[in-house]
Formats: C-alpha cells, sequence, structure tokens
C-alpha cells in the first residue's frame, strides 16, 4: 500500500510540474506575441512621426534672418574646385581668363535638362547647349557627364555620369564620343600628347553586370570602338540589394552578441562573424576603388570618368571619396559639410527611397550607401586623425540627423524635389 502511495504522489507531482511548465511556456510565448504587437505599432508611429505632413514641409526649411543667402553656393564651390577663379558662364560676356578650359552651364537651370542634376553644370568651353541635351538623352536618366574638380596642380580633372545607352545593338552616339573627347583634351596638359595619354573611365560595377546591362538598353563604353581613347576600369563594387543583406546580416550579428554572457566567447567570435557579413569587403572595395582614382588623378595626371549604372549610388561615393583624400578643403568640418552638399544632395542621391522615408519607394530600393561612405570615412578618419578637422562624432552626428530628418537637409531625392516642397 505505501508503494502504491508513493508512486501516485509521484506521478501528481510530475503531472503538476508538466502543466506548470506548459503554462508558464504559454504565458512566455503570449508575452513574446504581445511584445511583437507592440513593436510593430511603435514601428508605424515612428514612421507616421519621421515625416511631417506635405503641408508642413516649409517648417523645416531654416532661413537666417541676418542673410538672403544660403551658406552653399553651388556656383562659388565650382569656381573654387574647378575654374579655381571668378570664371565664365555661358550666360557672361566678360571673361577674367582669356582662354577659359572649363564654363558653367546654366543649360539645367529648370531642370529641363537632368532633373535630378544641380542647376549648374561645369562644362567644357566648346559645348553647346544643343549637343548637352544629345549626351543627356544617351545617358540612363539625362545624367550626363560633368566636372565636379580639377586637379589644382595640373590640367586634370574628375567627372561623374551615368552609363551609356549602348543596348543590344551596340549603338554609338557621335555627340556622346566627341563630348568625351572633348572633356579628354580639355582636361589633357598642353604639353602632352593625346597619343601617350587616355581618359580613364572607373566603372564602378563589375565587368558582367556591365554586360548584363545591355539587354535592359544600357551598357558601357568599352563595349564601343569609338571610345577608343579611354580606358576602361571595373572596381567590382556590388549592386544596392548585395549591400542591403550585407547590413541585414550585420546587424543580426550585432543583436546576437549583444545578448551573449560569455564575453571570452564573444571577443574570440565577433570578428569572424563580422567578416561573414562582407561589409568589410565591401568597404575595402570602396576604399581600394578609390584609392585607384586618387592615383590616376594625382600621381599619373589623368582625368576620370566615375559611373556606374544610374550614377547616384556608387559613383557619389567613389567621387565624394576621392575628392575627400585629394583636396584638404573637404577634411575641415565646413569643407566637409560642402563635400556632402555637392556630391550627394546636388547630384541627386536618392535619400528618401534609400532610407525608407515614409510615402517614398519601396523596400526595395532601400539601402546603406551612404552609410558606407560615412563608414569609408570613418576608417580615412580613424587612420589618418591629424589630417581631419572632424572626427567620429561628426560622423555620429551626420548619420543620426539622417534618420532624424530634423531638418530638410535629407528629406526627398534631388534638389528639384527639395526646391518644390520648399525645403532645401
Amino acid at each position: 500500500s505505501s508503494s502504491s502511495s508513493s508512486s501516485s504522489s509521484s506521478s501528481s507531482s510530475s503531472s503538476l510540474s508538466s502543466s506548470s511548465s506548459s503554462s508558464s511556456s504559454s504565458t512566455e510565448a503570449a508575452h513574446f506575441s504581445l511584445r511583437k504587437k507592440m513593436r510593430k505599432v511603435l514601428y508605424r508611429l515612428l514612421q507616421a512621426l519621421m515625416r511631417p505632413p506635405k503641408k508642413q514641409m516649409q517648417t523645416l526649411a531654416y532661413t537666417s534672418a541676418s542673410s538672403t543667402t544660403r551658406w552653399y553656393n553651388p556656383t562659388e564651390e565650382l569656381y573654387r574646385c574647378v575654374l579655381r577663379k571668378r570664371g565664365a558662364s555661358m550666360h557672361s560676356q566678360e571673361e577674367e581668363d582669356s582662354s577659359p578650359r572649363w564654363i558653367i552651364s546654366f543649360a539645367n537651370f529648370q531642370f529641363e535638362l537632368c532633373d535630378t542634376y544641380p542647376k549648374e553644370l561645369c562644362v567644357p568651353t566648346v559645348t553647346t547647349e544643343a549637343q548637352l541635351h544629345a549626351v543627356a538623352h544617351f545617358r540612363t536618366k539625362c545624367r550626363l557627364p560633368v566636372c565636379v574638380w580639377r586637379n589644382p596642380y595640373w590640367t586634370n580633372v574628375i567627372c561623374r555620369s551615368s552609363q551609356p545607352r549602348v543596348g543590344l545593338s551596340l549603338q554609338k552616339n557621335s555627340d556622346d564620343v566627341d563630348y568625351l573627347r572633348e572633356i579628354f583634351l580639355t582636361g589633357l596638359h598642353p604639353d602632352d600628347s593625346p597619343e601617350h595619354h587616355a581618359l580613364h573611365v572607373f566603372d564602378a560595377r563589375p565587368q558582367s553586370a556591365a554586360v548584363g546591362n545591355v539587354a535592359r538598353g544600357a551598357g558601357s563604353e568599352f563595349l564601343i570602338a569609338a571610345y577608343n581613347f579611354c580606358r576602361h576600369h571595373f572596381l567590382c563594387i556590388e549592386n544596392i540589394h548585395t549591400m542591403r543583406d550585407s547590413i541585414s546580416r550585420l546587424h543580426e550579428v550585432c543583436k546576437s552578441f549583444a545578448r551573449t554572457t560569455d564575453q571570452e566567447a564573444s571577443e574570440k567570435d565577433w570578428l569572424a562573424a563580422v567578416a561573414n557579413t562582407s561589409w568589410l569587403e565591401h568597404i575595402s572595395l570602396l576604399l581600394s576603388g578609390t584609392l585607384r582614382i586618387v592615383r590616376c588623378i594625382h600621381f599619373d595626371r589623368e582625368s576620370a570618368l566615375i559611373h556606374c549604372s544610374d550614377g547616384w549610388d556608387r559613383t557619389s561615393q567613389l567621387s565624394a571619396l576621392a575628392q575627400l583624400l585629394l583636396d584638404p578643403f573637404y577634411r575641415t568640418i565646413r569643407g566637409f559639410q560642402v563635400l556632402i552638399e555637392k556630391e550627394w544632395l546636388g547630384y541627386g542621391h536618392m535619400f528618401a527611397r534609400r532610407y525608407g522615408q515614409p510615402g517614398v519607394g519601396h523596400t526595395n530600393d532601400r539601402s546603406p550607401i551612404f552609410l558606407q561612405f560615412v563608414d569609408a570615412v570613418f576608417q580615412c578618419v580613424r587612420q589618418f586623425p591629424c589630417c581631419f578637422e572632424f572626427g567620429e562624432r561628426l560622423l555620429l552626428c551626420l548619420m543620426d540627423e539622417l534618420f532624424a530628418c530634423t531638418y530638410g537637409t535629407f528629406l526627398f531625392d534631388c534638389v528639384h524635389e527639395r526646391e518644390k516642397h520648399n525645403t532645401h
């Protein structure tokens, strides 16, 4: 009788423990589901509050009462970094230089030439507005090649654009060929012979991606024999979708290691886990591509044309980083602001689409392109801190403002849209 009673008591205790464990697991599941729902609600509220309604967009435009001009003037910056002194424009009759190589064209003043470019474009002196329209029509998104920086110790330049519309028929556009040849000759020193030099085209994409775009009506200059004065370099930087997947894996690694209690195991496996995300590999490719452009400009003294597919993601990264390394002004606090205004905001990097501002674009358009640029700048600052007037704190503040949208600086995708909504 005693054995039967003990067995019954043990069975009852086991049933109680199993019931308590099942109830606790169900409670945890309910709490997890509730937390998940609350996170979704908070995320939607943050999205709704991230960007004000269209009727209140003008509240983000700050105008100083003491001055009617903005602190950044794109025309003055082109005078500084390309013309190097007060140069001529297409609508100006007075010239300080008797034979200027570059002029500021206002053919895009009403955004009729390219709606994602700024109003002021620096082009060779001999270029006509009709030729600019023809070249823009041959480039994707009408983003024609324009000069953004000139070597102050020589005559070679950095230009940026989008890919040409070569297509399956491998069509040649004589206006585009003549325009690039004129850029090449304009950036050539008078003592140099064209036969011994070339216009270096730095295509940010892998060569397979450039060839693949032919099926969609685009491509690259190396497919056309008429660009025989160009030398092509493929920098093998992946597209926005690869970068989005990489940063997602990096987020997961950060979250998993934040919950790890074993500090020794965390330190041991951290670098391997980060390496598996390929984030640092992408940063390395970006910096190595930038160094190739810098060597071309500074040591080889030859001109460079930078483009990717549409010329507003990888092109902005490479062009801005190259100028950051070449021009000490851009390594000051004010100069860094000017660089972002010119290369990112002025030439139409799609901040709204890439960072998912509410009501703009699709989740498939999101990608940490600007964050990659800031990370690459951080790597440079960390290696050469004495060469920069700013440090990590400014970069973190910059990224905070990008997501906070406290000001109208990073709203919308281009100057045209910001002017339209009065947030510039």
